[in-house]
């Protein structure tokens, strides 16, 4: 009898690890296939704080004219734009436009933060850039908080040559993880 129960609970756990897995197959395309920016022109240009060139690939965005406004969510502390690393990119008459978000320190709080700031200024559609594998959790989180908004995503591809492969595995591995949290949440 014990035997019996040991194979089935084995067999489970091989059924849930190949799940697994195949999710991490799965997430590793999306990131890819997320990542394919898509320039359209938007009420607004949104960037998360936090990961290589997101501000600076914003800035280039805004300074093309794809968007009239720049909200720059999960600014901590007292910083201002100008320090910023990235700030450099914007274009002299546009200097004082972004707006900055101090309240997030995660991403479902970002998504808090834009939604109320979307809704506040009457925004239809919205060009999220952040890291190319932080997108798919990304537009999950913003998606839930605001469903009627168009959410146009803008990836900004992580530097593997510069960080190298291992670490960007270690990196897509992680990401994954939090989606898993961040989708079985939004099931619940």
């Amino acid at each position: 009898m014990m035997k019996k129960r040991q194979k089935r609970l084995l067999c489970l756990a091989a059924v849930l690890l190949a799940i697994y897995a195949c999710g991490f197959a799965f997430f590793a395309f999306c990131v890819y296939a997320c990542g394919q920016n898509e320039e359209k022109h938007v009420d607004a240009i949104v960037v998360l704080t936090g990961g290589h060139n997101r501000l600076s690939t914003a800035s280039d965005l805004f300074n093309r004219g794809l968007a009239p406004r720049l909200f720059i969510s999960g600014v901590g502390g007292g910083a201002e734009f100008e320090s910023m690393s990235g700030a450099d990119v914007l274009s002299e008459e546009k200097r004082g436009l972004p707006e900055l978000g101090r309240d997030a320190s995660n991403t479902k709080e970002n998504a808090l933060e834009v939604s109320l700031w979307a809704k506040s200024q009457g925004l239809k559609s919205i060009m999220l850039v952040t890291s190319d594998y932080h997108l798919p959790r990304s537009l999950l989180e913003f998606r839930v908080m605001m469903p009627d908004m168009e959410i146009v995503p803008f990836g900004v591809a992580f530097d593997a040559e510069r960080k190298g492969y291992f670490t960007g595995l270690g990196v897509l591995f992680k990401e994954y993880n939090k989606y898993v949290v961040a989708y079985l949440r939004a099931l619940f």
